[in-house]
């Protein structure tokens, strides 16, 4: 068992003295903030609500033609004291200008806006951009009421850069090599921290003599820890795949990136660059053709004059390939995403190249930047005491004979059968009922019979079918469960929206959701079969053009319509076949998990937990208005898991008090449109919801877990500089000790690597083999006796748990066989690390036993792998699932 891991993150070592770097910055003059925020807002509805310069669709051209600019805000700077942009070398006001003009004229695209365009222009004074020399202290901070580090938001930007431009540096004299693979690395613009990539691309032919390319990319960003005065940088490694050889597939609503290099300066008059451009191309459906962003022929780039023929976007989609290595000076590559089809270079490192590559990378750092040091495991027993519902395990000795092999065969299926016999009465419980009943309406053969199969398996029903004289109707007895599978064709019901006629617009689209909502509802009606849960084996997202025709949403609202919850499978077709039974199995327990049955991981902790602890998941059920029914809806929600309780229980500001889960999730799925409120209001709702639950609890033992990537917005105290130890703060209001709400509160926040915040990792080779894996819960290098972070880790997933570690995308190795093999196509997956803060205790606690405790929650003995987030987080989450806002349905 793995002592400790590595993560792949760094500090400035205060040794090293001050730590400064030299910048040409630039201010935006806020004598053009009204100029441009008047012209912005001619011909809106609503133009007193444009309170902001609109200058993201600026930054977004810049990072295309002017990489080495550096913009360190998504809204300009009201004053002229805060830079807007820096960069080492200063780039000619008058190109500068020319971005400006095309910006304008991108505000206002239409012709009969032509002039205001002009007459804004003309008001404001070119002389007014001025670049000026600036020293950056990248040690500038200041420190949060909660101890926590508080960087400038410039040096989010700045640090970062300075970093990579180190990297780029040593990389000239010192480039990285694995024996004998050499890889040259370069800066790339990016939208967030620093990035570098390596160029040229490496190769890889496959089996049939086809080459495939891909890079190597570094991706550093400037981070904060709660309650921790010290800044950390995180590095992440990874591969970035290459579409090279067909025309590229947009995927509907999504863009496409593409990374230019150009031999000299893109823009007439500007320095050349060896910086990496970034720029996306999305089809324009008015012209019926692939366009850049901030292009066509209104765009940004109409208006720029260009020293390099910038690639048509239209031609670049038809041939990725023709500017790859180079034409006329210009060097073009567009990324692969996975719904483009197959690509045989596998996804992600393994530690066998990410821990060399952060090493390299390291060197390029010091001596002023070091890594943080190795995270120890937890020395608590991680192993929870209790039985649980999941089958026990059954090992087969290595050289078994064929008796021996057949005992633990035997001995599987009667630790299986033992398991299933737990879990009946269970469902039985939570249904109120003794019988289950299920409607399944599917596609192929095979995946019905998988999900019947799964169905068997899980409540342990071989030897207990009865007849029911119908081929449409399975049934099974046992002494606790009768169990009914009701058998439907999905048929037009699993067809593309619109029913032949492809809707547009939003009302065309509401109605042909309305129509099939409809249709599922009454076709639940008409099968009389009483059922609670729906299995639906529908196509997957991609195979429906446009992806606003698939039907999923508006059938899953039916069967809410008709009270039934509802699961989705992927036909058993192509090779979709050879994990048909695996995502049977996991279809069949998520749809007994939307009924409300509860397995609860045991927990190994004994008597440093209290007794009958209830676990509470808030969680901000969002939608925008462009997300699947194209109605925005904010709601906070409420999942507990309590001891006493056979279901698990949910709430929200609108059912009042707990209901059972299912409730919950018909409640979302039948909520109506809703007007789209302010920041403010949000903030205010979430904070009167958690208070009202709190206070319900306050004489009960209470464990409060939270995800900062999904609230802290709406709950502003979950943010790093706002969080103190044993406080909460709701709304905008003040922190208040977290005694306010009893003796028996105890709360924990959650951080996922979104955005980079948690860190890569990889089990070092202390032994002088080969870096690995390893599960558990981490305590960071040099924590003290109150430290309240900790780092959780699972083991490998299924489908990715024959993937060596050892393996290596550009290094041969010798597999277990004794051959030598290159996994190059194989993809590769590392397991998060999740962040746990134990933000609020009670006097005489242990914070690392609390987090011991979340950590297990994410091992539920029904899911095959480990969760991303511990149990009842993870059920919140889902539940966001059922948030389909819509108009209400006629139902007579």
């Amino acid at each position: 068992m793995a002592a400790s891991i590595r993560p792949a993150a760094f500090r400035y070592d205060p040794e090293s003295g001050p730590f400064t770097a030299d910048f040409h910055a630039l201010a935006f003059p806020s004598a053009w903030r009204k100029i441009i925020l008047d012209l912005y807002r001619l011909d809106k509805r609503n133009p007193d609500r444009i309170k902001s310069v609109p200058i993201r669709r600026l930054n977004e051209t810049i990072r295309a033609v002017a990489p080495d600019l550096l913009s360190t805000a998504k809204q300009a700077t009201l004053d002229d004291f805060s830079p807007w942009l820096y960069t080492t070398r200063a780039l000619d006001p008058r190109v500068l200008n020319t971005l400006i003009t095309a910006w304008l004229a991108d505000l206002q695209p239409t012709e009969s806006m032509f002039p205001h365009v002009q007459a804004a222009r003309a008001e404001m004074d070119p002389a007014a951009l001025q670049w000026k020399p600036v020293t950056v202290d990248l040690l500038e901070q200041t420190v949060s009421a909660g101890g926590t580090a508080q960087q400038t938001a410039r040096l989010r930007r700045l640090l970062p850069d300075v970093l990579a431009a180190s990297i780029e540096t040593y990389g000239r004299t010192h480039p990285y090599e694995d024996e004998g693979v050499q890889l040259n690395f370069r800066r790339v613009a990016t939208d967030r921290g620093a990035e570098l990539m390596s160029w040229p691309a490496h190769p890889h032919v496959d089996e049939n003599g086809t080459t495939w390319w891909f890079s190597a990319f570094i991706k550093i960003t400037l981070q904060t820890e709660p309650f921790s005065d010290v800044p950390h940088i995180h590095l992440h490694t990874g591969v970035r795949r290459w579409l090279h050889h067909k025309p590229v597939y947009f995927p509907s609503g999504h863009g496409v990136t593409a990374y230019l290099l150009t031999s000299g300066p893109w823009l007439t008059g500007a320095p050349q660059t060896a910086r990496i451009a970034a720029a996306s191309m999305a089809y324009d459906r008015q012209l019926k053709q692939v366009e850049w962003k901030r292009g066509g022929p209104n765009g940004m780039l109409e208006q720029l004059s260009f020293a390099r023929d910038f690639p048509v976007a239209e031609q670049l989609r038809k041939e990725p390939g023709r500017w790859f290595n180079g034409e006329n000076g210009v060097t073009a590559a567009v990324v692969y995403h996975t719904m483009m089809g197959s690509h045989a270079v596998g996804a992600g490192f393994m530690p066998r190249d990410r821990e060399p590559l952060t090493e390299w990378a390291a060197k390029a750092l010091a001596p002023n930047v070091v890594m943080l040091g190795d995270a120890t495991r937890s020395k608590l027993p991680a192993l929870p005491q209790k039985p649980s519902v999941a089958a026990r395990k059954v090992s087969m000795p290595r050289e078994a004979t064929a008796e021996e092999k057949a005992a633990v065969k035997a001995a599987k299926a009667q630790a299986v059968q033992e398991a299933a016999q737990l879990r009946r009465p269970m469902v039985a419980t939570v249904l109120g009922a003794d019988s289950l009943n299920v409607d399944l309406y599917w596609q192929t053969d095979a995946m019905r019979e998988e999900l019947i199969n799964a169905a068997i398996t899980d409540l342990g029903l071989p030897g207990q079918e009865r007849p029911t004289g119908s081929t449409d109707l399975r049934e099974w007895t046992s002494p606790e469960l009768a169990v009914r599978i009701h058998l439907h064709p999905l048929g037009e019901l699993g067809g593309p929206l619109g029913n032949g006629t492809v809707p547009y617009g939003r009302t065309g689209i509401d109605a042909a959701i309305a129509d099939r909502r409809a249709a599922a509802r009454d076709h639940a009606a008409k099968a009389m079969s009483n059922a609670r849960l729906t299995l639906i084996e529908l196509d997957k997202r991609k195979a429906f053009t446009p992806a606003h025709c698939d039907p999923k949403y508006a059938l899953r609202l039916g069967f809410a319509d008709a009270g039934r919850v509802s699961q989705f499978v992927v036909p058993a077709r192509g090779v979709d076949i050879k994990t048909a039974a695996h995502r049977a199995q996991a279809a069949w327990g998520d749809g007994l998990r939307q009924l409300g049955m509860r397995i609860v991981p045991a927990h190994s902790l004994g008597a440093r937990l209290p007794e009958g602890l209830n676990q509470v998941a808030f969680w901000a059920v969002k939608r925008r208005a462009d997300g699947p029914t194209g109605k925005p809806l904010f709601m906070p929600i409420a999942v507990m898991i309590r001891p006493q309780q056979d279901c698990i229980l949910g709430r929200s500001p609108e059912t009042g008090d707990w209901v059972p889960y299912p409730q919950l999730l018909l409640h979302l799925a039948g909520h109506g449109q809703q007007d789209k409120p302010s920041d403010q209001a949000k903030r205010a709702t979430y904070g009167m919801f958690v208070k009202q639950v709190l206070s319900d609890l306050r004489y009960e033992p209470t464990l409060v877990l939270t995800h900062a990537h999904n609230s802290r917005l709406d709950w502003p105290g979950l943010q790093d500089g706002l969080m103190i130890r044993d406080h909460v703060q709701f709304g905008d209001a003040r922190p208040e000790k977290l005694s306010a709400y009893g003796k028996q509160l105890r709360f924990a926040r959650l951080r996922t690597s979104e955005n980079y915040e948690t860190t890569q990792w990889w089990k070092p080779n202390s032994r002088g083999d080969e870096p690995g894996l390893a599960a558990g819960l981490w305590i960071p290098a040099g924590a003290g006796d109150d430290n309240r972070v900790f780092g959780s880790t699972a083991p490998k997933a299924g489908p990715f748990k024959s993937t060596a570690v050892t393996a290596s995308r550009y290094v041969p190795r010798t597999n277990a066989k004794g051959a030598e093999t290159l996994d190059t196509e194989v993809p590769a997956w590392n397991p998060a690390n999740l962040e746990i803060t134990i933000a609020g205790c009670q006097d005489g606690d242990d914070p690392e036993a609390w987090a011991m405790f979340i950590h297990q929650q994410r091992f539920a003995s029904d899911y095959a792998d480990a969760l991303a987030l511990p149990l009842a987080l993870h059920l919140a989450k889902r539940a966001e699932d059922y948030a389909l806002p819509s108009e209400e349905p006629d139902v007579i």
